[in-house]
């Protein structure tokens, strides 16, 4: 059983808690909306040599796709600046 010192103590937690959560954002289904802006894919950095992206499905809570990435953001921009250059040196 708790002391009278332990249930104020108790108490009070439970106060502040209500206060913090009461300043958080809630979405149209009650749920709290995270303080961090996430984009819905964010490319992860992998520790191997793999690299994934984990993509938030819509409309479920706390589900997330994996999948491989094969090319990052800078590769592809690479390969579209020679294919183009490789376009116009065959045209001309």
């Amino acid at each position: 059983m708790l002391s009278i010192q332990e249930q104020d103590q108790l108490k009070e937690l439970l106060e502040q808690k209500k206060r913090q959560s009461g300043q958080r954002l809630r979405d149209e289904k009650g749920r709290f909306i995270t303080t961090q802006s996430h984009s819905n894919q964010t490319e992860v950095p992998s520790h191997g040599h793999r690299s994934v992206k984990v993509v938030k499905v819509k409309g479920s809570y706390n589900s997330y796709l994996i999948k491989d990435v094969w090319f990052s953001e800078t590769d592809k921009e690479i390969m579209i600046v020679l294919g183009i250059f490789g376009l116009l040196a065959i045209i001309f």
